[in-house]
């Protein structure tokens, strides 16, 4: 039988259902693996061509997406093109990243354009956080819904050290920025420790990322989407105050869940 091709890029909603079914493999006995594995091929995913000799466990597929056989798709392939070309930032001198001119998904495309990776739905994102770099970098929380938000009065967001993440719905409407979809832009000396503090604290957890936590407070919070960019040769630092500050520019506050510079 000739061979068939696996695919090697996934959607985050394949990589979802796929995380699932390869638990499911694991914890099941062998008479149920065989129709497991085979919904497995139906997503894509031929184990036996991208990892021949490895057995199906999470911490292989884990693997697999570390060493690059894998990959993530950036978004479900918008098909928006950016209005201005393409800019990045200059690694040996920092410079801004371009200021996000709002309201379409061009704000979306335009961060792909400035190699934001990811683009992943905070609920999925907590089941696969592994892809997200160990590296130094910067991230992006966005809303693309287009419905008014809606706040709640108790958030998801963790008690850190016994004080209350949650504020008055007056105070989150006041923070918030209706001509954008950039909600919250951070910094990490590793993007996987400090997003994986961020989506912990979204599900309650009393740890340290109390910077964001309006975003808790949203009632669609389990379906924001988060992005990163990887800065080896620039201060994360840096780059974060500079989008902030490109952001107040046009928009004369800061973004929605960032309560300083």
């Amino acid at each position: 039988m000739a061979e068939r091709n696996s695919k090697t890029i996934f959607s985050g909603d394949e990589l979802k259902r796929i995380i699932s079914l390869v638990r499911e493999l694991e914890a099941t006995d062998s008479s149920k693996q065989k129709g497991i594995r085979a919904k497995i091929r139906r997503i894509g995913l031929y184990w036996s061509e991208v990892a021949p000799g490895l057995d199906y466990t999470v911490a292989n597929l884990q693997r697999l997406f570390e060493n690059g056989t894998l990959k993530l798709m950036d978004l479900e392939k918008i098909d928006v093109k950016p209005s201005t070309p393409k800019s990045v930032v200059d690694q040996q001198s920092p410079k801004p990243i371009r200021q996000i001119k709002i309201s379409t998904d061009t704000e979306i495309s335009q961060y792909m354009a400035d190699g934001f990776e990811g683009f992943i739905r905070a609920a999925e994102l907590r089941d696969s956080s592994f892809l997200l770099p160990k590296e130094a970098g910067v991230y992006v929380v966005l809303r693309s819904s287009q419905a008014e938000p809606r706040f709640l009065e108790k958030g998801t967001g963790g008690f850190f050290k016994g004080k209350n993440p949650n504020v008055s719905i007056a105070e989150l409407t006041e923070n918030y920025v209706y001509d954008t979809k950039t909600l919250y832009i951070g910094k990490a000396a590793s993007l996987r420790k400090r997003v994986g503090q961020l989506l912990r604290f979204g599900e309650g957890a009393a740890v340290g990322h109390w910077g964001g936590r309006y975003l808790w407070q949203l009632a669609d919070s389990a379906n924001l989407m988060i992005a990163w960019k990887s800065t080896p040769d620039c201060d994360p630092r840096t780059v974060e105050a500079r989008m902030i500050q490109s952001f107040i520019s046009l928009h004369g506050k800061h973004p929605f869940a960032n309560l300083k510079d």
